[in-house]
C-alpha cells in the first residue's frame, strides 16, 4: 500500500541519497549498516532502553530505504547488490521480531510474535516465487515491509500496547502472504488457460481435432499425412 507512495517521494529519497553520493559509500555498505543498526536496535530492546531502540531502529530502516536510491544514482545497481539487500531484510526482520518475542513473557506476545516473524517471512517468499514465475507481486497486500516496520516502530514506542500492534501485525502479514498466493494462482491459471488456447488453435490449424479425418487414424498419422 505505501508502495505507491514511496514511488512519489522518490525525490525525497534521491536527495536523502545525496551525502552518500558525495562521500562515495558502497550501497552494500549502506545495506550492511542497516542490518547493523536493526541488530543494535534489537539488543537494546532485549534490555528493555525502548528508547534507543526506537532510534536505531529508525536510523536503521532509513538506511534500507535510501541504499536502491544511492545504487541508482551512482550508477552501481547489481543484482548481488539486490541479493544482499533481500537476504539483510529477512534478517532484520527476524532479529528485532525475535527480540520482542524474548523480551515479553506474556505467551500470547510471544505467539503474535511469532505469527508476524512467520507472516513476514511468508510475503517475502510469495512475492519472490512468484516474480521468478513471472509474476508481478509489488503493491499486493496491506502488509508490505515499510507497512510491517511502522508497525514493529509503534511496538517500540508504545510496548504498552504491544498485545494490540503485534495481533495487527500478524494479521495483515499473513493476509498479506493469503493475497499474494492467490493472485499469483489467478495470474498463473490465466496464463495456463491462454497456453491451452493457443495450444487448441494450434491443432485446429493442423487439422487435428476436427472432423476432416477418418476415425481410428493416429494423431501422428493426421499431422503426417501417412495413411
Amino acid at each position: 500500500m505505501l508502495t505507491k507512495l514511496r514511488k512519489k517521494l522518490s525525490g525525497v529519497f534521491k536527495a536523502a541519497a545525496y551525502p552518500f553520493l558525495r562521500l562515495n559509500v558502497s550501497p552494500n555498505a549502506i545495506t550492511i549498516s542497516s542490518f547493523a543498526l536493526i541488530l543494535i536496535s534489537s539488543l537494546f530492546v532485549v534490555e528493555k532502553a525502548w528508547a534507543f531502540a526506537s532510534v536505531f531502529f529508525v536510523l536503521g530502516s532509513f538506511f534500507d530505504a535510501v541504499d536502491g536510491s544511492v545504487a541508482r544514482a551512482a550508477g552501481r545497481v547489481t543484482k548481488f547488490g539486490g541479493f544482499l539487500d533481500s537476504t539483510l531484510d529477512r534478517y532484520s526482520d527476524g532479529v528485532i521480531l525475535s527480540a520482542l518475542v524474548l523480551v515479553f513473557p506474556s505467551l500470547l506476545i510471544r505467539v503474535l510474535g511469532l505469527a508476524s516473524l512467520i507472516g513476514s517471512y511468508a510475503v517475502s517468499y510469495t512475492r519472490s516465487k512468484a516474480e521468478a514465475l513471472g509474476v508481478k507481486m509489488e503493491g499486493i497486500g496491506l502488509g508490505e515491509r515499510a507497512e510491517r516496520l511502522i508497525l514493529i516502530l509503534l511496538v517500540l514506542l508504545f510496548p504498552m500496547w504491544s498485545v494490540l500492534i503485534l495481533a495487527v501485525l500478524a494479521v495483515i502479514a499473513n493476509a498479506t502472504a493469503l493475497q499474494r498466493i492467490y493472485a499469483a494462482k489467478k495470474a498463473l491459471d490465466r496464463r495456463g488457460g491462454e497456453r491451452q488456447a493457443g495450444r487448441s488453435l494450434a491443432w485446429t490449424e493442423l487439422g487435428i481435432g476436427g472432423a476432416e479425418f477418418p476415425r481410428g487414424k493416429s494423431t501422428w498419422s493426421r499431422v503426417s499425412g501417412i495413411r
